[in-house]
């Protein structure tokens, strides 16, 4: 996160065309203002800007993989249990 903040730049035109209500089109003078905001955003590297909490593609598949994994590791060792308990308290029995 950037902590220095720089001193905005004041941009003035002086013939910046609106609209008014009703459809009318003037010609009137307009001063903006122009500055660095990077406090939702992180820098890279790279000078590229990320949002905080943004994860990269591949990053992201290993998190979603893990988790398909360990559900359907819950799911396995839940039927295996519940036959395993079955067959020993005699309900599955031939």
């Amino acid at each position: 996160m950037i902590l220095e903040y720089a001193a905005p730049v004041h941009i003035h035109f002086a013939k910046k065309i609106k609209r008014k209500h009703g459809g009318i089109v003037v010609s009137e003078q307009e001063t903006k203002k122009y500055k660095f905001v990077f406090k939702k955003r992180r820098l890279m590297d790279t000078f590229d800007s990320l949002p905080y909490g943004f994860i990269y593609l591949f990053t992201s598949l290993f998190i979603y993989l893990f988790i398909y994994l360990f559900i359907y590791l819950f799911i396995y060792l839940f039927i295996y249990l519940f036959i395993y308990f079955c067959i020993n308290s005699g309900v599955l029995t031939h």
